[in-house]
């Protein structure tokens, strides 16, 4: 990029400061006055966004939004700038529900006095972490921009220079004392290091909420259509009741479905007090899990806070008056378990979920005083393998299809055959709208075994095992090259806990293959540090472990632009990053080519003693842990039930993606499904997207098929020739879905291997985004370095053009 080795950090000079204090700024008034009035008093953070209609920039404005009550209590004021039409600032605060002052910079001569001179559509490294604040993918963050535009209107106001990058700065007493600048589209601050280089409030400032994942889900627990017993069950969910609850059913450890269960102040009354149903296994992981932060301290030998702080779901066995009181009551898998509740029966059987240790579906039936019957999948991957076990299991066949031979699902299976029918299945839809095929799980790791069998014998690798369901990863590795797996003393203890403790062990020298604290790795695979945290200089004192001085280069973590430069000087052992990578099989496949082409360079440079060979640096398997739509089709086909119900959608698609699901699993519905289910997707629109600019006139199912189409290739005048009455509006709508269907790997992010539901998940099931919790002395800051033993993504086909549109539909 040519750019200044300190161009991000640089300060201004006192001269371009002075220039930039005359500069003027408006409000959404058009009313103006000088930006040095701003910051002339106090200490100011001023967040400058790139334009008022980029997706990323919004939200990093509601990551800043989320943190105004902490914020609030400090002496800093924090102002947001953009540079575009001052008439786009109210709806951009309404949009936003911003409670932070927004002025315009129009002519971007502020951006200009202040050293922001860099203007591109980059989108960053691919490989490298996302930040943050950002909660959508690159594809739905511009599905985000273009449905934002519509809901603020004015779209005849210029919402600025798409190519200008933004920054944040600190002002005190009108002076700046610290700057970062923006090199890519995505390279706001994180949150964190925002607050933290403006004192405030450190702990508070540390990472996002757990909640953050819970606004894609539609469903609050609650099987709201069904009266008597069943309306007093609650899955999943553990925050403020609506009504009673009896019964509480928990399917798996990942923390978006624990949100509200974890306790860390140790306050009796806001501990958890009711019963919860769930396997052996997640109670057992459960009870004993600890956040990143603490995993960390525990390693480097800090003896503060307390044990609700290390174990936030301790209490959920404790002594109660002397008397034990265990809220989890583990019931064994694939049997009926009867439960009264309220004079109504109700039997609950749990089945494996096939997504991670201890998951599971939950077949809830009420026996009575009427028969009504829901399955409720929780996360699931439905691969081949897996709808056969289901076809033939015990319980579950007495509401099976007896054909699940078509894994597209394109064949009905016969309605003939005699069976009870499900009256709802709640559906893991967190890929519903994916059209691609997957890869089942066992070829997915057969498939990087032989890569990593290629390299020379002596390679160590790291394992990024980081959550629960990749664990199969380091299973295969053991097995096959007949070695242990380094971990560390907590995963070591978790792992042995669901049957996997003579794979792993404790002592680094014992094996080239670790799957050890990702952000905090051992010294085999430190490597200058890449990717781990660092601690604060202030609680080095309190640490006795190894590790605990242990830092990166400061340039590696302010200068993102050479990132790369900086780690590959390291002259330490070749490591090989090996990453869960949730993509399709042809996404899979074009990377596949690639790194097999690498590894034949490789080894034709060692045939040949090369003295500078290019073995590579990352892998990736392709392991998923829940379903795209080719899969769901034929789950939801084995059992043809009345109803379906969403459990995630996507708020940037404005409930569209519910309406889908009409006519993607219409079809394997009992009749009249089909008809309940698209009825309920638009009052749910109705309900949660009131300002939708497409619910007038919403397109039908026929329309919605053409839009599925696997090759969707249809224009503005095709669309409105076709349908008469369609609107630019409803065109939009129609490019939205169709873009889901076509990259299907959109909703994946490559870097982390995540669904977009998930990013909140940590390793082995802890949510490393969440608040850390408040210790008795001040929680030593962790900072999260920048990374680039993440995988490199083989490039989008069609990603620029996308840019371009977005260019040319918010521009």
């Amino acid at each position: 990029m040519g750019l200044a080795p300190d161009y991000v950090s640089k300060l201004p000079a006192a001269s371009d400061a002075e220039t930039a204090s005359k500069i003027n700024v408006f409000d959404g008034e058009g009313g103006h006055q000088p930006f040095g009035k701003l910051v002339a008093d106090s200490k100011t953070v001023v967040v400058f966004i790139r334009h008022f209609r980029c997706g990323m920039c919004q939200q990093m404005v509601s990551a800043l939004s989320a943190k105004h009550d902490v914020i609030q209590k400090s002496d800093t004021k924090l102002v947001i700038i953009g540079q575009g039409d001052y008439k786009l600032i109210k709806p951009y605060t309404k949009l936003l529900e911003c409670p932070y002052p927004i002025y315009a910079d129009p002519t971007k001569k502020l951006y200009t006095a202040l050293g922001m001179t860099v203007r591109n559509l980059e989108q960053g490294a691919a490989g490298q972490p996302r930040k943050e604040y950002l909660t959508h993918g690159q594809f739905s963050g511009l599905m985000l921009s273009i449905t934002n535009a519509f809901k603020m209107g004015q779209l005849t106001a210029s919402s600025g220079d798409i190519k200008q990058q933004g920054g944040e700065f600190i002002f005190e007493n009108g002076s700046p004392v610290w700057a970062h600048r923006m090199t890519t589209t995505s390279d706001h601050s994180d949150v964190a290091e925002l607050l933290k280089a403006a004192n405030i409030s450190a702990q508070d400032a540390l990472c996002h909420h757990a909640c953050d994942s819970e606004c894609m889900s539609t469903f609050e627990g609650y099987f709201d259509e069904f009266e008597d017993a069943i309306k007093y069950v609650r899955a999943d969910r553990f925050t403020t009741e609506l009504r009673p609850t009896s019964l509480h059913l928990l399917s798996h450890v990942h923390s978006d479905h624990t949100v509200g269960l974890a306790n860390t102040t140790g306050n009796v009354s806001s501990m958890f007090q009711g019963r919860i149903v769930c396997s052996a296994i997640t109670k057992d992981l459960l009870l004993h899990l600890m956040p990143e932060e603490w995993r960390i301290l525990t390693a480097e030998g800090y003896a503060g806070g307390e044990k609700v702080q290390r174990y936030p779901f301790s209490h959920l066995r404790r002594n109660i008056r002397g008397r034990p009181h265990d809220c989890l009551r583990p019931i064994e898998l694939d049997e009926r378990h009867r439960f009264e509740l309220h004079g109504h029966t109700v039997d609950v059987t749990l089945i494996d979920a096939n997504h991670c240790p201890g998951s599971t579906m939950m077949l809830i039936e009420q026996v009575e005083p009427s028969p009504v019957t829901v399955l409720y999948t929780g996360d699931i991957r439905a691969e081949p393998d897996y709808l056969e076990t289901l076809r033939e299991h015990p319980i579950l066949r007495e509401y099976a299809l007896p054909s699940t031979s078509d894994v597209k699902g394109k064949r009905r299976a016969s309605p003939d055959s005699p069976r009870k029918t499900l009256d709802r299945i709640y559906l893991d839809t967190a890929a519903s709208c994916c059209t691609a095929e997957l890869l089942p799980k066992q070829e997915a790791v057969e498939q990087v075994l032989s890569h990593i069998a290629r390299f020379p014998a002596e390679t160590i690798f790291f394992l990024n095992a980081w959550t629960w369901g990749y664990e199969l990863l380091v299973e295969a590795v053991a097995e096959r090259f007949n070695t242990r797996i380094h971990v560390d003393a907590y995963k070591f203890a978790q792992y042995s806990r669901i049957g996997l403790g003579h794979l792993v062990t404790l002592t680094e020298s014992e094996s080239r293959f670790h799957a050890c604290e990702r952000r905090w790795k051992c010294d085999t695979t430190w490597v200058n540090g890449r990717g781990c945290r660092v601690f604060a200089q202030e609680v080095l004192p309190d640490l006795s472990g190894s590790k605990r001085k242990k830092t990166v280069c400061e340039e590696t973590c302010r200068l993102a632009h050479h990132l790369q430069g900086c780690l590959n000087e390291d002259s330490g052992p070749h490591v090989v990053y090996v990453n869960p990578w949730e993509c399709s099989r042809k996404r899979w496949q074009a990377y596949k080519d690639k790194v097999e082409l690498d590894l034949q360079r490789a080894e034709q440079e060692q045939a040949a003693c090369s003295s500078d060979i290019s073995w590579p640096a990352n892998l990736v398997v392709p392991i998923a842990r829940h379903s795209t739509h080719p899969e769901l089709h034929s789950f939801v086909a084995l059992f043809r039930p009345k109803a379906l119900y969403p459990n995630t959608i996507y708020p940037s698609d404005s409930g569209l993606d519910y309406l889908a699901m009409a006519t993607l699993y219409g079809d394997v519905l009992a009749p009249g499904g089909t008809a309940q289910l698209e009825h309920e997707a638009r009052e749910h629109i109705k309900r949660h997207h009131p300002d939708n600019v497409y619910l007038d006139g919403m397109f039908g199912s026929r329309e919605v098929s053409l839009i599925m189409d696997d090759e969707p290739h249809f224009g503005r005048d095709y669309w409105a020739s076709n349908f008469e009455g369609s609107t630019a509006d409803r065109w939009l709508a129609a490019q939205l879905l169709s873009s889901k269907a076509s990259r299907p790997d959109d909703l994946y992010d490559p870097a982390t291997g995540l669904f977009e539901d998930e990013q909140a998940d940590s390793d082995i099931a802890t949510d490393d985004e969440q608040s850390s919790p408040e210790p008795a002395r001040p929680l030593p800051r962790l900072k999260r370095r920048a990374s680039s033993e993440m995988v490199r993504a083989i490039p989008r086909s069609g990603t620029a053009g996308a840019s371009r549109e977005c260019a040319i539909l918010i521009g």
